[in-house]
């Protein structure tokens, strides 16, 4: 990561008194408005259920146009994230998602962004969300398993209401972050 970005990504608690565990910029620096983080999880489009997952769940992400994503990887999240991942990625095929940001060695090192906590006055935010929607004919096969992203209603390259693309959320910096800070982001942009 550190050869394609100039930096890393390190998880370890929190600076924020009892935030649990946040992400931390290593090796290098961002400068503003690059992408530092994507977060990762099923994607639910209105209407779909999300009642029961949604339950103690602070990973759940609301996009602009009413699209959730599930960022917790454990639980009833993380075991409807990987049946949704085995519906679409049979044995023998190139994977089209990747389920490896629920483990402790990801293979797409950016999907760490469920992580990041929300900025407050004391530790100000330094990264946005910033909806990203990749087409299924302009992202090349063999990269998609590096998509940490999964639509809970049907494969995103054959249901029509998917309209040929999958949604990414992508953390993009709003200002410097220096080597080691952590990052914060906003949850609710006024």
């Amino acid at each position: 990561m550190k050869a394609q970005f100039g930096f890393w990504l390190e998880k370890q608690p929190s600076l924020i008194p009892d935030a649990g565990n946040g992400v931390f910029l290593r090796g290098g620096h961002a400068s503003p408005g690059a992408i530092v983080a994507m977060y990762p999880g099923t994607l639910y489009r209105p209407g779909e259920a999300i009642f029961f997952n949604s339950l103690h769940n602070r990973y759940i992400l609301k996009c602009n146009d009413g699209v959730y994503v599930d960022g917790k990887s454990n639980g009833l999240s993380g075991s409807i994230y990987r049946s949704l991942n085995s519906r679409d990625n049979y044995p023998g095929i190139t994977p089209t998602a990747d389920t490896t940001w629920m483990t402790s060695q990801p293979k797409n090192p950016l999907a760490i962004g469920q992580i990041v906590n929300n900025g407050t006055s004391q530790f100000p935010p330094n990264v946005r969300y910033q909806e990203l929607d990749i087409s299924t004919e302009a992202c090349a096969l063999e990269l998609q398993e590096f998509l940490p992203n999964i639509w809970y209603s049907g494969d995103w390259h054959d249901e029509p209401q998917n309209k040929g693309y999958l949604r990414t959320v992508v953390l993009v910096t709003t200002r410097t972050v220096e080597q080691d800070q952590e990052l914060y982001s906003t949850y609710i942009e006024g």
